[in-house]
């Protein structure tokens, strides 16, 4: 069985249409978690679950705020599943990938798959087909949607998802390739349709500053350099990402912050330009000014 682990909040039209694109997959459980959603909201979604009346769907109603991250461990944490699949409310499951898995077996021995996903607008219409590797590592793939996970793997090595700190993905993907690991890249299967329209809790205006200490602090943690390098320069490039697609609602205070940030972890241009990071986003033509 997989367990699919969807993150809400505030969108129960989105939300309906993520549930309804897996409808056609056999053998799961849908895991709703919402993160503090309005009361109008909630009633929504609540009377839409006791319409459709399906004991594959379980609803979990936050009493705190805990964003992506921990939303995502609240799932987890009653996910009875096999194999486990995270997606946001605004995305939705290809069919090609709904039928990939209702007539493939899932190898036990492996510890995760990866699936290259669509960009689409509101229309539906495709805007770009991302293979979601790294050119010359083959691995790391970008949206935490593109990976099924075996759930014994998971445990084996206590993941879960870091709260209240930016990007939180980010961060676990770094963790899972810390151990050894099997893992298979299905290159021909796009997992979903990703929303490139719609405002979600990763692309909305940040009201505060970057927390640069935070992140710091959470960088000088890792243990070797190289992981220490690698979150430093993913870090580094989501934010310089995110001003220049005005995500910043005081877009001089988050320079401010990002050049004490730059300062701090990356002084040298070589201690980031040389890893594969910066490939993955220069392979995407992401230009970097600010």
């Amino acid at each position: 069985m997989i367990s699919i682990i969807i993150t809400h909040f505030n969108r129960p039209n989105e939300l309906f249409q993520c549930i309804d694109s897996f409808q056609d997959l056999k053998n799961k459980e849908i895991i709703i978690v919402d993160d503090k959603s309005d009361t109008q909201n909630i009633s929504l979604i609540k009377k839409h679950l006791n319409k459709i009346k399906n004991d594959q769907i379980f609803f979990i109603e936050s009493k705190d705020k805990n964003f992506l991250g921990g939303a995502r461990n609240q799932g987890l944490k009653i996910a009875k599943g096999d194999w486990i699949f995270f997606i946001d409310d605004d995305d939705k499951a290809n069919k090609k990938f709904i039928q990939f898995l209702n007539e493939q077996k899932l190898d036990e021995n492996i510890d995760f798959y990866r699936f290259p996903y669509l960009k689409v607008n509101n229309k539906g219409k495709v805007l770009s087909k991302v293979k979601n590797i790294f050119p010359k590592s083959n691995k790391y793939s970008f949206q935490i949607s593109t990976y099924i996970f075996n759930t014994f793997f998971l445990q084996k090595n206590n993941l879960h998802f870091e709260k209240n700190i930016l990007s939180e993905d980010l961060i676990f993907n770094m963790f899972i390739y810390q151990y050894p690991i099997k893992q298979k890249y299905v290159k021909n299967i796009y997992s979903i349709n990703y929303s490139s329209d719609n405002i979600s809790i990763t692309r909305k205006k940040w009201t505060n500053t970057l927390e640069h200490e935070k992140v710091i602090n959470f960088i000088l943690q890792q243990k070797t350099i190289k992981q220490r390098k690698t979150y430093a320069l993913y870090t580094l490039i989501w934010i310089y990402y995110l001003i220049n697609n005005n995500q910043f609602e005081n877009k001089k205070e988050a320079i401010q912050e990002l050049k004490k940030l730059k300062k701090q972890i990356a002084p040298s241009s070589k201690d980031y330009l040389r890893l594969n990071w910066f490939h993955y986003f220069k392979s995407l033509k992401m230009r970097i000014k600010y």
